[in-house]
C-alpha cells in the first residue's frame, strides 16, 4: 500500500520538488501583481505558479501536504499498533464540529472497516 500511495504523490511531489529547487539554486520568484487600468477600476492580476493562480495553487498545494502529513503519521501509527489493534475513518458528517477527528482506534474484527492507505485527491476536510 505504501509504495502504491507514494507512487501516486509523484504527481504533486515531483514538481513541488522541482520548484523549490528553482528557488534555492536559480533563484526563480514568484511574478508580481500586474494591475492594469480598466475603465474606471484598478484590476489586480495574481501571479501563476506553472499555470495555476496563486490562491488556488496554494490551496491544493496545502490540502496535498497536510493530507500526506497526516496520513504516513497515521499509517506509521498503524504499522506500530499490536495486531488486535486497528485504525478506522468516521464519515466525515458523522465528525464532530469542534474536534473533527479523522481516525479512530478500533479493535480488530469488531464489525468497524479498518483504515488502508490509498491516495485520494479530496479536499484535506472531506477525506
Amino acid at each position: 500500500f505504501l509504495a502504491k500511495y507514494l507512487n501516486s504523490t509523484r504527481q504533486w511531489t515531483g514538481p513541488l520538488i522541482d520548484l523549490r529547487n528553482e528557488i534555492e539554486h536559480h533563484g526563480w520568484m514568484l511574478q508580481r501583481i500586474d494591475y492594469s487600468v480598466l475603465g474606471d477600476a484598478v484590476v489586480a492580476r495574481q501571479p501563476e505558479i506553472d499555470g495555476v493562480p496563486l490562491t488556488e495553487y496554494l490551496e491544493v498545494g496545502l490540502n496535498r501536504l497536510a493530507s500526506l502529513v497526516e496520513e504516513m503519521t497515521a499509517y506509521v501509527l498503524s504499522c506500530r499498533m499490536p495486531p488486535m489493534i486497528q485504525l478506522s475513518v468516521t464519515a466525515v458528517d458523522r465528525r464532530s464540529a469542534t474536534c473533527p477527528e479523522r481516525f479512530q482506534v478500533i479493535l480488530a474484527n469488531r464489525g468497524a472497516e479498518p483504515w488502508i492507505l490509498s491516495y485520494s485527491d479530496l479536499p484535506f476536510d472531506n477525506r
